[in-house]
């Protein structure tokens, strides 16, 4: 580059870098000193994971159970037995990554998060290329600008496409696919596009088996259908709008993924009521496959009721979120499937069916065995957890967020055993909860917690902790200093061991606070003057 003195020349060299890392000049050889650290790595299962890391963008940050959600998919974990086995293989593999570094993990939040060096992936991208021989089996693309011709002719021979944040003046995707080698499509951050539909043509990619794309992308009927080698298919983004997507929309995808006999894997967001009940009551090999549930924006006012069955065949169940829904109760029925003595004429649940939930050690196996996280934000009118907390014994992540009528997470009202309700937590997040008053009315041991987090919940005087809760490990409580110094401990010396403990946060600026003090300090020095005492100018 010495030799190089014009601007031109030295924008052409980046741009030839940044699009073909491994062609630039004495690139190769840097790539092969690296690919030490590749062929290191313990078996081929590392290397498929890692070389895969390549899908995402450059400087991406991708969550943990992200990747591991898409290496169960691509079937490089197919050698374990149960989900639960899966995921700890995942996370030892990706963390076995780390310690090679060839992942660097962002510890700045409380979810694993890591990211590829720019350098890394080009030597990724070299060699899932076979060494530069196969330059377009995988494609990613950020920030895409169009679907030029020149663009979709690479597509032609790509196992791997992924592209990510859409431009917004695209309208629709390209009517004309040619990819018959496709196995992997990846739609991500289309939100703010004008495009609302998936193209009919995508059903002739007989080959796909991963299929990510975002909820604001309707998928015409039949398509699903057409994907006969489809195992993995995910549906939705963490925090949206319905956008275009009606009702009918989702019964399509509820009613065609069932009928794909390889599909393995589902991670589905739904925003209508009765979408959600066809879902829980109608689809149990869905209900089998589905690693992730969010339901958002349900307008409809009426209790979130989920069947005693399907918490037995919704094993695979690792992640459950409720974003700004009407629900104002989540309970557990005792009909099951194809039970015509409970339930009203057309389908829905009575109240009657509810049940309080396990009484005996036998009945608390119907429970979801994997769910480990539960999002619950900006439900106006949902007052406890007691029965979804209940039947989650692994629960490991969660947060209660904007939900103004929520009183409690365990009600001191329900008639069964509490001694095991959080035994695997580790993480629990309260905040803006104006009403909340108790997490659960007796002391629990909390074996595993590592971090509770309460913002803006003024009526949370009591923590259900004692010496025990966290004794020989690393606690964090993380609170505003104000409530931490109204809160009651029946014992002065737990106060004493959680105080230090506790991590108080920064308070935002009161300026109606400091309008009044000055207000009352004018009256005061106005009260000395008329006193004689002090003088003003």
């Amino acid at each position: 580059m010495a030799s190089r003195r014009h601007l031109d020349d030295w924008i052409h060299a980046l741009k030839d870098l940044e699009s073909r890392p491994s062609e630039f000049e004495g690139m190769e050889r840097v790539l092969s000193v690296l690919e030490f650290s590749y062929e290191a790595l313990p078996n081929e299962i590392h290397k498929k994971c890692f070389l895969y890391c390549s899908i995402f963008p450059e400087d991406h940050k991708f969550q943990m159970d992200e990747l591991i959600d898409l290496c169960i998919g691509e079937g490089f974990l197919n050698e374990c037995d149960t989900i639960h086995e899966t995921c700890h293989r995942g996370i030892n593999i990706i963390s076995s990554l780390g310690c090679a570094c060839l992942l660097e993990e962002d510890s700045s939040g409380s979810t694993r998060r890591f990211r590829m060096h720019n350098v890394i992936r080009d030597m990724a991208l070299w060699l899932a290329s076979n060494r530069g021989q196969k330059k377009k089996n995988i494609l990613v693309q950020k920030k895409c600008r169009s679907f030029d011709t020149k663009k979709l002719k690479k597509w032609n021979t790509a196992e791997r496409i992924s592209l990510w944040d859409v431009d917004q003046n695209i309208e629709n995707f390209p009517a004309r696919m040619s990819c018959s080698n496709l196995s992997t499509l990846i739609l991500r951050n289309t939100k703010w596009t004008s495009i609302t539909k998936l193209p009919l043509e995508l059903k002739n990619l007989i080959k796909l088996v991963f299929l990510l794309v975002d909820r604001t992308s309707r998928i015409p009927k039949g398509v699903i259908l057409s994907l006969s080698s489809l195992k993995v298919f995910h549906w939705g983004s963490p925090i949206l709008s319905t956008g275009c997507i009606d009702e009918g929309d989702e019964c399509n995808v509820i009613e065609e993924l069932p009928s794909t006999s390889e599909i393995d894997e589902a991670h589905l967001t739904l925003s209508y009521a009765g979408t959600v009940t066809k879902l829980l009551m109608d689809c149990p090999h869905l209900q089998r496959c589905l690693g992730e549930l969010r339901i958002a924006e349900c307008e409809e006012w009426e209790p979130l009721i989920i069947p005693k069955s399907s918490l037995r065949i919704m094993e695979h169940l690792n992640h459950l979120s409720v974003y700004r829904c009407a629900y104002d109760e989540i309970s557990i029925c005792s009909t099951e499937y194809g039970s015509s003595e409970t339930g009203s004429s057309d389908g829905s649940l009575l109240a009657h069916d509810y049940i309080p939930g396990p009484t005996s050690s036998e009945e608390s196996q119907d429970c979801f065995r994997n769910l480990k996280k539960i999002d619950i934000k900006g439900c106006p009118f949902l007052r406890d957890m007691s029965l979804l907390i209940y039947h989650a014994p692994n629960l490991a992540n969660l947060t209660i967020e904007d939900c103004p009528a929520m009183q409690e997470l365990i009600g001191w009202k329900v008639g069964f055993c509490v001694e095991g309700i959080f035994s695997c937590i580790i993480e629990l997040h309260l905040t803006n909860l104006p009403e909340f008053e108790s997490i659960c009315w007796l002391e629990l041991p909390f074996p595993l917690l590592e971090r509770l987090e309460v913002k803006k919940c003024p009526k949370l005087e009591r923590l259900p902790l004692n010496r025990g809760s966290a004794w020989g490990r690393s606690l964090a409580i993380v609170g505003e200093q104000r409530w931490w110094n109204r809160l009651h401990w029946d014992e002065q010396q737990d106060k004493k061991f959680f105080s230090t403990k506790f991590n108080g946060l920064d308070e935002p600026f009161d300026f109606m606070k400091m309008a009044r003090d000055m207000d009352r300090a004018v009256e005061l020095l106005r009260s000395h003057r008329s006193a004689g005492r002090i003088a003003l100018l």
